[in-house]
């Protein structure tokens, strides 16, 4: 048979976790206090639902639902997986 250490010596261990990290509370702050109207809801949206930077190009219209009251008025929105 193979002898398996000889082979794994040669291979490169994968990675176990990934390469990025959860924001810390005073970064959030920081990134919220920007002027710009447009980053609040991108930044919120990362918050809540903890989604990653890499995730918006696959992230569709049909991903959206809108969660409406009675009256049927939008109150909020959920994002499902593919």
């Amino acid at each position: 048979m193979y002898n398996w250490e000889k082979i794994r010596k040669g291979i490169p261990s994968g990675l176990y976790a990934a390469q990025d990290r959860i924001p810390t509370v005073e970064e959030i702050i920081k990134l919220l206090a920007y002027p710009d109207r447009r980053l609040k809801p991108i930044v919120y949206t990362m918050i809540s639902s903890g989604i990653r930077l890499g995730a918006w190009k696959y992230l569709k219209w049909k991903h959206i639902i809108p969660l409406k009251d009675e009256k049927g008025k939008l109150v909020a929105a959920k994002i499902i997986p593919e």
